[in-house]
């Protein structure tokens, strides 16, 4: 359809009327025309000649769409998918996107329905409607569009990666572990798909293979600290240490990264404090524990693991400043008695100590 030499009133008239002749009703229709706001505002720019027009020209448009210039591109996709009176999906899938692009989810939702009404089992525009309703957080339904996706395409790595996506986001890690496991098989492992497979396996209760798939995740070049500390954590489980005898090892390796991306980690430092304990060295435990508290001089935590190791090796100035600090903080009264607990070998008279 030529928009030129058209008034805005009689283009979106037309608009109108195609929807309620094609028996979208007068809601839909209304929501029709929600998504055809950005051909419409073309209007004025159509009437200024056909240089500033959009035409029904689908390379111009694939143009405007990898150039990143979304507002043009849904007017153009439009101008397409209206020359081709909805028998193609790509128009309509291509003017939902640019729609979405352009910050527009409702009325990208109404196009996608749209094209979904004419073209029920089409891939491409059933995931478009799954990443629109996870943009608009509906995400449990968008789970049910991209489940469609898969039944009809099983190798679709962009769907099985927005499955994961979304059953993680859903708290519903068991879930997830699947499509994303496929994920890797079908696309090949990268630094995304290993490191949310990570996090399934860890939610689903596998810490083993979590371990496994983070370490695949961090041989690519991307880490990012909240990975590599929730990777190093794993280090400490049991059944982990006992399948991996190397685990403490490579964790001190991540969170040593984590702390050369952020110095001021608190977190990794205390990580590092934790794992040194565990290895059984006593002065790169107090070092890490102590650069902890002077990233955040509220820690409660390192402070209490540093007043604890300290009483444990009898260090009475030690274990005195730290129980001092962790009182000044510590709210529970249970956790209190143990602070102070640790102070009763310093305070006995020298008969009476062993």
């Amino acid at each position: 359809m030529d928009l030129r030499g058209r008034s805005d009133r009689e283009t979106l008239l037309q608009a109108l009327t195609r929807c309620v002749a094609s028996g979208l009703g007068s809601i839909r229709a209304i929501g029709c025309v929600g998504a055809l706001g950005l051909a419409l505002a073309g209007c004025k720019a159509a009437q200024e000649g056909p240089s500033r027009a959009a035409s029904a020209d689908p390379n111009a448009a694939a143009a405007a769409t990898a150039r990143g210039d979304w507002r043009d591109a849904a007017d153009r996709w439009y101008a397409v998918y209206l020359a081709d009176h909805g028998e193609s999906a790509r128009p309509m899938v291509e003017t939902s996107r640019a729609l979405l692009m352009s910050k527009d989810a409702e009325s990208a939702n109404n196009m996608v329905n749209l094209g979904l009404r004419d073209h029920p089992d089409d891939p491409d525009l059933l995931e478009m409607k799954a990443e629109i309703l996870e943009a608009m957080h509906f995400r449990r339904p968008a789970e049910g569009y991209y489940d469609r996706v898969i039944a009809i395409d099983p190798q679709r790595a962009t769907a099985l990666l927005g499955l994961g996506r979304v059953r993680l986001e859903l708290n519903l890690p068991g879930s997830a572990v699947k499509p994303l496991q496929d994920l890797v098989r079908v696309r090949g492992g990268d630094y995304e798909s290993y490191s949310m497979l990570a996090r399934a396996l860890t939610g689903a209760g596998a810490p083993g293979d979590a371990f496994v798939a983070w370490g695949k995740a961090f041989g690519y070049s991307t880490s990012i600290v909240e990975d590599l500390l929730a990777a190093s954590t794993l280090a400490c489980d049991p059944d982990v240490r006992r399948d991996h005898p190397d685990a403490l090892t490579t964790a001190r390796g991540w969170l040593e990264k984590a702390v050369a991306l952020d110095p001021q980690s608190t977190k990794a430092h205390f990580q590092l404090g934790v794992l040194s304990e565990e290895s059984g060295k006593y002065d790169a435990a107090v070092e890490h524990y102590r650069r902890a508290i002077e990233t955040d001089p509220a820690s409660l935590v390192a402070l209490t693991n540093l007043a604890v190791l300290y009483a444990g090796h009898n260090d009475e100035s030690g274990t005195r400043e730290m129980v001092k600090r962790a009182l000044a903080l510590e709210q529970d009264a249970d956790r209190r008695k143990a602070l102070l607990k640790l102070l009763e070998p310093f305070d006995k008279k020298p008969e009476e100590k062993p």
